[in-house]
């Protein structure tokens, strides 16, 4: 479906050479990455690169907190670094975590307990389990689900996980088009050249963040 690409450094900035800028979200649709950075539009699928755990952390903590602060609910998957690694840069911020998690508004997991805590990969129930949350976030009085996913959890020895790419390409029709839901997939660079999966699934966001700018990504092949 997608070519398989590169990930060094002078590779990336090869290939984001002539990348446009995404569009700017209205108002309404403005989605904040925090610090100050362009946003996002709720409904966006987006994609960044990190060669440290420091970088990642650094995009993310920042929307994460946007995302508690404008009433979303806030959702991490960890894969490459432990939850608590995330909760301690969450606290560092002010965040109370074990209050929100108690809350509800924030949920931090693991990919295994996420998507496939039987040992095996389901599209399917992935895709449900992603459109339930949404589901249930309305319901419950949420504006919007701010998602994040550690992409490492591609690299997982599991029966079907081969079809993560038709699941992260079919969600942003089924999902991330259909529910009020804004998601950022983080790659690490240094793993990512075991794995052609993880090349091609770049290639399912529509959306690429560098230096906290939302661009289009120039190698977004649609699903379908």
């Amino acid at each position: 479906m997608a070519t398989s690409i590169a990930f060094t450094p002078e590779a990336l900035d090869d290939r984001m050479t002539g990348a446009k800028p995404a569009p700017a979200p209205s108002e309404q649709l403005a989605v904040s990455l925090g610090s100050e950075r362009a946003a996002l539009r709720t409904g966006d699928h987006a994609a960044i690169m990190y060669w440290r755990p420091e970088e990642l952390l650094d995009c993310v903590v920042p929307y994460l907190v946007a995302g508690i602060e404008a009433g979303d609910k806030v959702v991490y998957v960890a894969d490459d670094l432990d939850t608590s690694r995330v909760a301690d840069a969450l606290r560092r911020t002010g965040a109370d975590v074990d209050a929100l998690t108690a809350a509800g508004r924030l949920m931090l997991m693991t990919a295994k307990d996420a998507f496939f805590g039987d040992g095996r990969f389901d599209c399917e129930r992935a895709l449900d389990g992603v459109r339930g949350l949404a589901q249930q976030a309305a319901a419950d009085g949420y504006r919007r689900v701010r998602f994040s996913v550690e992409m490492t959890y591609l690299l997982a020895d599991v029966p079907g996980i081969e079809r993560a790419v038709e699941f992260e390409a079919r969600a942003n029709d089924e999902v991330f088009a259909q529910y009020p839901f804004v998601c950022i997939c983080s790659f690490n660079a240094t793993r990512a050249t075991s794995s052609k999966v993880i090349s091609d699934v770049l290639a399912t966001h529509p959306i690429l963040i560098s230096a906290g700018t939302p661009l289009l990504n120039p190698h977004y092949k649609p699903w379908r």
